[in-house]
């Protein structure tokens, strides 16, 4: 970590609302507008991004207090594409925000991301090596050469305190859970589904469903992200958490078609197409 001078311009500063997947989205997005305008991402040496991830572009500042004088550009919406921020002055510094959450912001930067959010060796290892472990059990007790093995993120918390309001998120419905573990037993007739939740008592339940192969995985969110990233395909609920999971596999990515209420104040910050990337698969 060095003295960064300012003074000059053409540097940017997240706003990191919300929690961890919030900040890798932000993040995410931050590099792709960098990029496009010869920009320098400015990181603290105690956010979050830093401890658990590589984040190379970054530069590694004390703390984000030397951008408070920065110009604010913030995202008309928190799940839509908005042009405006994509254009950028490279002699002005700039805090951008707040949530950024799609995917066209960094689009034709999908393998410069994930490189960029490549986990900290410690995290990355521990979750990999989980994940081989579980494999090569289940390869053994069921007989087979090869297994499929498939997260599944349960957002349930405070989603579940939230139904009958004016929010409009909702829970992913069983029916769609089901769904998904059928659309995977398709394809891969061996499969292994690793289960992580903040809900998990209703997660072991639903999850029983077929008499699947399931291990419960509930460790620091962090670790929880690290290993479904590290499974070979994803499936998701609702929220921020399972999308950067299955972002960071690399698989085939499921995800719950339409998790808002219509006609409520949540439906208008999404755009559905803006917010899951194309080739990713949505279930009802």
């Amino acid at each position: 970590m060095t003295y960064i001078d300012v003074t000059e311009g053409g540097f940017v500063c997240p706003t990191f609302n919300g929690r961890l997947a919030n900040h890798i989205f932000q993040y995410a997005s931050i590099y792709g507008i960098a990029k496009r305008n010869n920009l320098t991402i400015l990181l603290a040496e105690n956010d979050d991004l830093v401890r658990y991830f590589r984040v190379p572009s970054a530069k590694i500042v004390p703390s984000r207090r030397v951008c408070r004088h920065f110009v604010k550009k913030l995202a008309k919406r928190c799940c839509s594409f908005d042009e405006n921020v994509m254009y950028l002055r490279n002699t002005t510094n700039y805090v951008l925000g707040e949530y950024l959450q799609s995917w066209k912001y960094f689009s034709s930067e999908f393998e410069k991301v994930r490189q960029e959010l490549r986990f900290d060796d410690a995290i990355g290892y521990e979750a990999k090596s989980l994940v081989e472990t579980y494999r090569q059990t289940f390869q053994e007790r069921l007989n087979v050469s090869s297994l499929v093995v498939v997260g599944i993120h349960i957002r349930r918390g405070d989603l579940v305190t939230f139904v009958g309001n004016d929010d409009g998120v909702v829970p992913a419905s069983d029916e769609y859970i089901h769904h998904a573990i059928d659309f995977l037993l398709w394809s891969h007739r061996h499969a292994l589904f690793i289960v992580c939740s903040d809900g998990m008592e209703y997660a072991r339940n639903i999850t029983t469903y077929r008499n699947i192969n399931v291990i419960y995985v509930h460790l620091k969110p962090i670790q929880d992200l690290a290993v479904l990233a590290h499974t070979d395909h994803v499936i998701t609920t609702v929220g921020t958490f399972g999308w950067w999971a299955g972002f960071l596999s690399r698989g085939r990515v499921i995800y719950y078609k339409y998790p808002i209420v219509e006609g409520t104040a949540a439906r208008s910050e999404y755009n559905y197409d803006e917010f899951f990337p194309p080739t990713w698969i949505g279930l009802s």
